[in-house]
């Protein structure tokens, strides 16, 4: 249950954000763009079955891929590459994580490395999504060789990822469109494809297939993500239920389509959760962590020890999500936020026409804090700084550790 609820509610988000970019460059609502990629996913998920999920996520890795080198040569070869990471370093967008032991501090050399190791371990040991893509596969030499292949091809697209950032940072250098008068974009979000068509606009398909990339992102999760829930759900729930009553295998594999396609629309629904979050990759990352962590502690204790029974990790389960919800829930209700590194858009009288290619009326309203946490040259500051809870101040990027330490010591004990 707990798997179920963690993928439901991290589909919900991801489904969100690349309807949120499509509606940031052309006039298709939100809710068209979520209703139309949750079906293309439910389509192929519920007609091909896990073949067609491994071979769509291939098509779609090499999109992202194209789409991302796209993006970063085009970037150096307007700005220079030197330019990017000068400037970058100058407004301090590229950061080196200090040795800091404070728990409150966003990033760490130790929060980083801690969350990495028990991200890999949430991710590619103790998650039906990557376990079943590995199960697929002839034998285990074969799905260890497909795990040491992905490490290159994951920093790879990581570092990419970060290079893209400030390439686009570069880009609007003194002239931020989330600052600007005119405000083109209304969310951080929507940065990326607002760059794609402004930047790649002239090149005929390629602002395309660059968004198609954000797409696929998007598709490879829910696709997988779906595939997933419709297994679990049937082994663990409905299949003991209809041996039980002598029902054959055609009738189980209908009922497993049909849970996918029930999953399917489920998600759909639940993307209105996508609105309330702020930025969409840390309310991922929150998401993950907050059941990862507890349900990572329940695999290492059934693996390292033999004084755990069923009961005590039970409670050690339960009690390591709710710890990791209270202070998640808590800290989204408290108003906590991280600090906003300045932006300005004062060189953008210069150059009137910057965003003309975008009309802000085909953008959808988001987060209104986000007008007032930025301002045209700095943030704005609170004179009053309101009382939060200690614990609402800790970094997210240490939720799924201390899930995973409550649930391993109420379970061991």
């Amino acid at each position: 249950m707990v798997f179920l609820v963690q993928t439901m509610l991290y589909m919900a988000v991801v489904l969100y954000a690349p309807a949120l970019s499509l509606s940031a460059v052309t006039n298709v609502s939100i809710w068209t763009s979520v209703i139309s990629v949750g079906a293309v996913c439910m389509f192929y998920c519920t007609l091909g079955g896990m073949k067609a999920v491994l071979w769509t996520d291939l098509f779609q890795a090499m999109l992202m891929f194209i789409g991302i080198f796209a993006i970063v040569i085009k970037g150096f070869s307007d700005i220079g590459f030197s330019e990017v990471f000068r400037i970058g370093y100058e407004e301090d967008r590229i950061a080196v994580p200090t040795l800091s032991p404070s728990l409150t501090e966003r990033y760490t050399v130790w929060n980083l490395l801690i969350q990495g190791c028990i991200y890999s371990l949430m991710t590619f040991g103790a998650n039906q999504i990557q376990i079943q893509r590995l199960l697929t596969l002839k034998n285990i030499s074969r799905s260890r060789m497909a795990l040491y292949l992905s490490i290159p091809l994951n920093v790879l697209f990581y570092i990419l990822a970060c290079v893209a950032g400030l390439v686009i940072y570069a880009h609007f250098y003194k002239c931020d469109p989330l600052t600007a008068s005119n405000k083109p974009i209304s969310a951080a979000d929507q940065l990326l494809p607002f760059y794609i068509i402004k930047v790649l606009g002239g090149y005929p398909g390629l602002p395309g297939l660059c968004i198609c990339g954000v797409f696929a992102a998007a598709l490879s999760t829910v696709s997988s993500g779906l595939n997933s829930l419709s297994a679990v759900t049937m082994q663990d729930l409905v299949r003991p239920f209809l041996e039980s009553r002598g029902y054959s295998e055609k009738t189980m594999a209908f009922t497993a389509k049909a849970l996918t396609l029930f999953y399917g629309v489920l998600c759909i629904l639940m993307t209105v959760l996508g609105t309330v979050f702020g930025n969409l990759i840390q309310a991922a990352q929150i998401i993950w962590a907050m059941c990862g962590g507890p349900v990572l502690a329940i695999f290492l204790l059934g693996m390292l020890t033999t004084r755990t029974n069923e009961k005590g990790a039970l409670i050690g389960l339960v009690l390591g999500l709710c710890t990791t919800s209270w202070i998640s829930f808590g800290t989204f209700a408290s108003g906590a936020r991280p600090k906003i590194l300045p932006l300005s858009s004062e060189n953008c009288q210069a150059n009137s026409t910057l965003f003309s290619r975008i009309s802000s009326s085909t953008l959808m309203p988001m987060l209104p804090e986000t007008s007032t946490l930025i301002t045209t040259s700095v943030p704005k500051i609170n004179t009053e700084t309101p009382y939060i809870f200690p614990l609402y101040r800790i970094s997210y990027m240490w939720y799924a550790t201390l899930g995973l330490l409550v649930g391993v010591t109420v379970g061991y004990i």
